[in-house]
C-alpha cells in the first residue's frame, strides 16, 4: 500500500473520537485522515477529548512532519479548536455574567443607588446619545440618575427582555414614574408617566463600555400634558 497516496474507506479505522487514523504499513505510525478527503497525512494525530463539563482541543503530532504537513494538520484541527473554545463553559459563563450584571445598570436607577454604576460602567463609558450638559463617563450617568429620580421621585425601570448577541447586551424595559418637578421645561402637574425603552449594551472586560439607547419620550411627553393647549 502507498504511504503517499490515498486511502479507501475499507482500509479507514474509525474512533470514537472526533479523530480519524489511517493505519498505515509502518509500524508506530499513524496517518490523519480528513473528512473531507480520503487522503492520508503522515505523522500528524488531532483529536478533541471532554472531560466532565470542560471540553479541550489538543494538537498531537509525532516524527518528522514536513511544514506543508503541519500545514494541512493545523488547518484540519482549527475548526475543532474553535468549536471547542466557543462551545466551553468558559465562554458560557461569560455570556451568562453579562446577562447578570447588566441587570445592575437598571437597579441603580430603579434603587437611587448611584454606587452600582461603578461596578457595571467602565471609566470610559459612552453614553449614546448622551444628554446636553452630561459629562462623559459614569459621572454622566450618576447625573442622569439624579435628575431623573429628582424629578419622578417614585421612578421605576422594569426589565421586560434581555437578549444577547456576542458582547451586545440587548434589554427592553418600562419606565414609570410621577412628574413632581419641571422637566424639559414641562411643569409639574403630579401626571405620571410610563414608556418603553430599548436599550444595547456593549460589553468589555465585564463592563459597560458604550450604551446606545431610545426611549418612547413622544408618548411620555403627551402623558405629561405637553401638548395641551
Amino acid at each position: 500500500m502507498s504511504t503517499t497516496g490515498p486511502l479507501y474507506p475499507e482500509q479507514l479505522k474509525q474512533r470514537e473520537t472526533l479523530e480519524e487514523v489511517c493505519v498505515g504499513p509502518e509500524p508506530n505510525i499513524k496517518w490523519v485522515h480528513h473528512r473531507q478527503s480520503l487522503t492520508c497525512h503522515r505523522d500528524v494525530v488531532f483529536s478533541v477529548e471532554a472531560y466532565g463539563d470542560d471540553a479541550s482541543a489538543r494538537l498531537f503530532a509525532a516524527g518528522a512532519v514536513t511544514s506543508s504537513q503541519r500545514d494541512i494538520a493545523m488547518k484540519l484541527a482549527l475548526p475543532v479548536l474553535l468549536a471547542a473554545l466557543i462551545g466551553s463553559p468558559a465562554h458560557a459563563q461569560t455570556t451568562q455574567d453579562n446577562r447578570r450584571d447588566v441587570v445592575l445598570w437598571y437597579e441603580a436607577f430603579d434603587q437611587k443607588n448611584p454606587a452600582l454604576l461603578d461596578q457595571i460602567l467602565a471609566p470610559e463609558w459612552v453614553d449614546i446619545p448622551s444628554p446636553p450638559g452630561v459629562p462623559p463617563g459614569p459621572a454622566g450617568a450618576k447625573r442622569t440618575l439624579a435628575m431623573l429620580t429628582t424629578t419622578f421621585p417614585d421612578l421605576r425601570i422594569v426589565v421586560e427582555d434581555i437578549i444577547q448577541d456576542g458582547d451586545k447586551v440587548v434589554v427592553r424595559s418600562t419606565i414609570s414614574g410621577t412628574q413632581e418637578a419641571e422637566f424639559v421645561g414641562i411643569r409639574a402637574q403630579g401626571r405620571r408617566l410610563s414608556i418603553q425603552a430599548v436599550d444595547i449594551h456593549e460589553f468589555k472586560d465585564g463592563k459597560i463600555l458604550r450604551t446606545w439607547h431610545t426611549e418612547d419620550w413622544m408618548t411620555g411627553l403627551n402623558q405629561l400634558g405637553a401638548f395641551e393647549r
